[in-house]
């Protein structure tokens, strides 16, 4: 043969000497041409399409198919494992109530069946928890206290010291209250802050035409000539 003849007879004869079937399918000579039989992922005349194998929606419960080179991968939504998402985890395995509470597990989360005397989900919380006067308002998996004005903390169990800015004037002492303070002045001062001086000259106290002349919690007579005293 001529290398020309032994080119043609290549071509017509021998299609799978060139190997065309991609992505390892098998190539089988037929008649004067050739057929690819694919992996099982792959499909087209010579396997060069990769089967999107999440078309058949293979994912439970709500997860997410990723289509890969032969392959998937699912991404399960909260509360749910397994190749294909196929089991709920069970929130319960770790026993996360309290007091006897009994455990009742729901997707992605729990809820506690609490035995008598106890609330607040899985949290050792007595029956009514917050304190001076406070309003308690329920939460999944808790609660939260609205304390009256003049108390804070978790359970308004803190009395809100308003003497903690002082503002009692001059000297003044402050005695805290609920919600509320008071100022215990000087002597010479008055006023709910103590922020008056006292005129200890009105009424004038000097006699015999003297003048006052007023000071702190005190107060000095300008005599007359002829008259002296205090």
């Amino acid at each position: 043969m001529t290398d020309l003849s032994d080119w043609l007879f290549l071509q017509v004869f021998h299609e799978c000497f060139l190997n065309p079937c991609q992505n390892k399918g098998t190539c089988e000579e037929v008649g004067a041409g050739y057929v690819c039989t694919c992996m099982p992922e792959f499909t087209g005349a010579k396997c060069e399409i990769d089967i999107d194998e999440c078309d058949s929606a293979p994912c439970l419960n709500g997860g997410l198919c990723k289509d890969g080179m032969g392959d998937f991968q699912c991404q399960c939504k909260p509360g749910y494992l397994g190749s294909l998402c196929e089991a709920e985890v069970n929130e319960c395995l770790s026993s996360p109530c309290l007091n006897e509470g009994v455990c009742v597990d729901e997707v992605n989360k729990f809820a506690c069946s609490c035995a008598s005397g106890f609330t607040a989900g899985n949290r050792r919380v007595p029956l009514q928890p917050c304190l001076n006067e406070g309003v308690c308002d329920d939460l999944t998996g808790g609660y939260s206290c609205n304390c009256a004005v003049g108390f804070s903390g978790d359970r308004c169990e803190v009395n809100v010291d308003d003497c903690y800015s002082a503002p009692c004037l001059n000297g003044g002492s402050c005695l805290d209250a609920v919600n509320y303070f008071r100022c215990q002045c000087v002597e010479g001062y008055r006023g709910y802050l103590c922020e008056v001086d006292v005129d200890e000259c009105d009424p004038n106290p000097c006699v015999n035409g003297a003048s006052c002349m007023d000071g702190i919690g005190s107060f000095t007579c300008r005599c007359l000539p002829g008259f002296n005293g205090t």
